[in-house]
């Protein structure tokens, strides 16, 4: 189908927003990130798919899939308005990964 992002394509953000032991999580994001951005994929499309990813998974607990579900809402939102793509995905997966971390 056309405009559907490869799964290993967002299997690599999921991957990346995952919280690390080493702290680097901000430079792996933004490295997977700037790379889809310039692959020209669409941020409603990554959106849509990570969403999928997200909440499909088991080992993310329903409280942190709560919070992670209301940022989805949120990026929608600015999108919808206009927002940069780049910055939106950027910032959705970094909200997510400090959700995950504990850190929110």
């Amino acid at each position: 189908i056309a405009g559907v992002i490869p799964e290993s394509t967002i299997n690599k953000l999921t991957t990346a927003i995952r919280p690390q032991k080493s702290g680097d999580t901000y430079q792996n994001v933004a490295g997977v990130v700037q790379e889809m951005v310039a692959d020209g994929w669409s941020a409603g499309q990554v959106v849509s798919q990570l969403y999928q990813n997200i909440v499909y998974d088991e080992a993310i607990p329903d409280v942190q899939k709560n919070k992670i579900v209301l940022i989805f809402s949120e990026v929608d939102k600015r999108l919808v308005d206009g927002a940069d793509e780049h910055l939106s995905i950027l910032d959705l997966s970094l909200r997510i990964s400090g959700i995950m971390a504990g850190r929110s």
